[in-house]
């Protein structure tokens, strides 16, 4: 095993086993990077980062999930969905039992009583991780907490003049993946895909309508509603980029097309005057995510690429001059953030598919595919 550290607040700490900034989602770019580059020393290590990962999943049981919450980038999901996409990357079948007989554990009022609901630390983030686990190994105990998730966020559903939408973070309507409309609803088509329901679908459309109905066309971004003022921002947590990401997710849904939410994205990307970090949740690692996303799809387009290709030259013209990726914290050459979500792994990962490509079958981190 391995110990990692990075910045938090502006302080050196050690990273704990989250997907968000810490071993999961370390583990999970060494993973990938390890089955595009052949190398073994990547693979390597993945399993020493992984490693205690493992061993908490496995010797915690119910003390997991009670201690360090549901969350899938923040909690106990998190480091499942990391031992999900590993086993099947690699086909290492002990994952495969750990991940089911933790599974077990996992108590079903904790889901029903969500108030978080969201994609970071709520049912939502749950709900993908399980579908993803569900891709492999769809036993009853999976299925059943498939269905308390679908259950507890049917039932906090608001109704609007526009569609519907769920309160969140501080008990606001917000757009966006993180703690928004987007990642529920991704949510929510993946437990369809599943399982085609009818209120499923009505919820997804309902809930699309909603979020398109808020983009800003003078502005062309959606706001960012956690602020009493308006603001705009352009990354994966709570700008376009989540959002399309979040639409590519669902391009599978014949009921559903994402090509008017894609076209909108691009442009929000294109037209952003802000400071823009590299990172993926507010920066432009998220922006060549979906760039990413959009080349396996139908609705993908040259300008789409030429703009990928233009962020790609300023990220690494500015890591070259400075030696360092532009991130909302203080760092230097010597000390650089490794996290997925906040750091290094994450822009190492996103530049990676823009070379390569991917394998069809890796998944999309970004939407817990």
């Amino acid at each position: 095993m391995v110990t990692w550290t990075g910045w938090y607040q502006n302080l050196t700490v050690i990273l704990e086993n989250s997907l968000f900034q810490g071993r999961s989602g370390i583990a999970i770019f060494f993973a990938i990077l390890a089955k595009e580059t052949g190398k073994e020393r990547f693979y390597l290590a993945m399993k020493d980062t992984i490693g205690k990962v493992v061993s908490d999943v496995k010797d915690q049981k119910n003390y997991l999930y009670s201690t360090q919450g549901i969350g899938a980038l923040d909690g106990a999901f998190g480091q499942i969905y990391a031992l999900t996409v590993i086993a099947k990357i690699f086909g290492i079948d002990d994952y495969i039992e750990i991940i089911t007989n933790s599974l077990s554990y996992v108590d079903a009022d904790m889901l029903h009583k969500d108030e978080k609901l969201d994609f970071v630390s709520g049912v939502a983030g749950v709900l993908l991780t399980l579908t993803s686990v569900a891709d492999m190994s769809n036993n009853q105990t999976v299925s059943k907490l498939i269905d308390s998730c679908c259950e507890r966020i049917l039932d906090k559903q608001v109704n609007l003049e526009v569609g519907c939408a769920w309160r969140t973070s501080n008990d606001r309507i917000l757009t966006g993946l993180s703690h928004g409309v987007s990642g529920i609803v991704a949510a929510l088509a993946s437990a369809h895909k599943i399982n085609p329901d009818s209120s499923l679908k009505s919820a997804i459309l309902g809930a699309v309508s909603y979020e398109t109905s808020q983009f800003n066309h003078d502005i062309q971004n959606w706001p960012d509603q956690r602020y009493d003022k308006t603001r705009f921002s352009i990354g994966w947590s709570h700008g376009a980029p989540g959002i399309g990401l979040s639409r590519l997710s669902m391009a599978s849904l014949d009921f559903v097309d994402p090509s008017i939410e894609v076209d909108m994205v691009s442009s929000a990307i294109y037209n952003f005057k802000g400071e823009v970090f590299d990172y993926i949740v507010s920066g432009k690692a998220s922006h060549i995510a979906f760039f990413n996303q959009c080349k396996k799809t139908p609705f993908n387009n040259p300008q789409q690429q030429k703009f990928k290709n233009k962020l790609i030259c300023e990220l690494l013209s500015d890591f070259n001059d400075n030696r360092a990726f532009h991130l909302p914290f203080k760092q230097n050459r010597i000390m650089a953030n490794p996290s997925l979500f906040t750091g290094i792994s994450g822009i190492g990962l996103c530049l990676l598919q823009a070379c390569t490509g991917f394998d069809s079958n890796l998944p999309s981190v970004w939407v817990l595919d």
